[in-house]
């Protein structure tokens, strides 16, 4: 499994659209062949934190594309004007049953 955790910035006054939006990005993606999971929480400091589970890594990147799925849906439910992406680690799981533990 290739994992990806990013940190998204969330302006105060637009949390909650930012959190509908959210959530049906969570449910596209989880759709999305390639995608094994998709979790996210809201930080102590109101900004978001998702981690997406990928089969691999050139899945990843095939779904991460310019005009793949995920800026596809991020277009069409306007998720740049309503969040910033901050930052992302990416690698493969180091030791999957542990992961999965």
């Amino acid at each position: 499994m290739y994992l990806v955790a990013s940190k998204w910035g969330v302006d105060p006054a637009k949390a909650e659209a930012f959190k509908a939006t959210g959530k049906k990005m969570r449910e596209y993606m989880r759709s999305v062949p390639g995608i094994e999971s998709v979790q996210a929480i809201q930080c102590e400091d109101g900004n978001m934190f998702v981690v997406v589970g990928y089969t691999d890594e050139s899945s990843y990147k095939k779904i991460m594309e310019p005009g793949g799925a995920f800026e596809t849906a991020a277009k069409q439910n306007d998720l740049e004007n309503l969040g910033t992406w901050m930052w992302s680690e990416r690698d493969e799981v180091i030791d999957h049953d542990m992961a999965m533990a």
